[in-house]
């Protein structure tokens, strides 16, 4: 048998550790690669897990809070409520007509040869209050009818000074068949009846027209 002698070994060796070493460094590469996307997985996966946990101890705290939230709420709706209907009251009786200060007026304006024997009143609006009152009576003096005309120009002058658009204005005035005594002396009468109004409390306050700007937008 002859015999081969192989004087390349070592050559042919070199040779194939030449063509093994690019496999082996993209090997190591790719499992670089892959241990650099498992360490970035494992740190997203630590912040997920991190924010999940933050997630879980707000929800809990908010399920703890929100039925006293809805309480608070629902409180702050029944004091609103509370406070409204009081200031309804309180507006209400602070805009309310008080009789008394006008009667008081009233009895200081009738002189003693005027007797009233009928008064009646009411007031309409809310706001702005129109006030009408009735006067019925009898006026007695040498001129019975100067009498009662007198009572009402004192009328619009005491009320006027106070309250707006008064008018006094006589529903009734006759002469009367009827005689009083005053002071020892016989004097004729006068039948009248005399309708007062006026106005109490304040306006509300005019809108003034848009600008001729603020039209031209609108426009």
């Amino acid at each position: 048998m002859p015999l081969h002698l192989n004087l390349f070994h070592e050559i042919e060796t070199q040779k194939a550790a030449s063509r093994r070493d690019p496999l082996k460094i993209a090997a190591y590469i790719l499992i670089a690669i892959c241990g650099v996307f498992a360490a970035l997985y494992l740190l997203e996966l630590g912040k997920f897990a991190a924010t999940n946990s933050q997630y879980s101890l707000l929800k809990a705290e908010f399920d703890k809070l929100d039925p006293q939230a809805r309480a608070a709420e629902k409180r702050e709706k029944d004091l609103k409520e509370t406070f409204d209907t009081s200031e309804k009251f309180v507006r209400a009786i602070e805009d309310r007509f008080y009789w008394a200060p006008v009667m008081g007026e009233v009895m200081k304006v009738v002189p003693r040869e005027v007797q009233i024997t009928k008064m009646s009143g009411g007031v309409q609006g809310a706001a702005v209050k129109k006030t009408t009152m009735n006067f019925d009576g009898i006026a007695a003096g040498d001129d019975p009818r100067r009498v009662a005309e007198d009572l009402r120009q004192s009328l619009v002058e005491t009320f006027g000074k106070k309250y707006r658009n008064v008018t006094a204005i006589f529903r009734q005035l006759e002469e009367s068949p009827a005689s009083v005594t005053l002071d020892g002396k016989t004097l004729p009468t006068a039948i009248f009846g005399i309708s007062l109004t006026l106005q109490a409390g304040e306006e509300a306050p005019a809108t003034p027209p848009p600008s001729r700007a603020a039209r031209r937008r609108s426009g």
